[in-house]
């Protein structure tokens, strides 16, 4: 069964969301998409300082799932 790998990294001011063919992929994109967001705003948090923040679940495609 095909699987999809959702993320979610929030900060004070932004969300930060991603659905990725493979953990590899949803990590590397994640952390692309931080360091350039951090390079145009000046952010004082480095990838290392938030990677452990982010929320991430594996999904089978074509299958629901709730939170909470």
């Amino acid at each position: 069964m095909e699987e999809l790998y959702i993320g979610h990294l929030a900060t004070a001011n932004y969300d930060f969301y991603i659905v990725a063919v493979s953990e590899d992929v949803m990590w590397e994109k994640l952390q692309h998409s931080w360091e350039n967001h951090a390079k145009k705003t000046n952010a004082i948090y480095t990838w290392e300082d938030l990677k452990d923040s982010v929320w991430w679940n594996k999904q089978q495609i074509n299958q629901t799932w709730k939170k909470g």
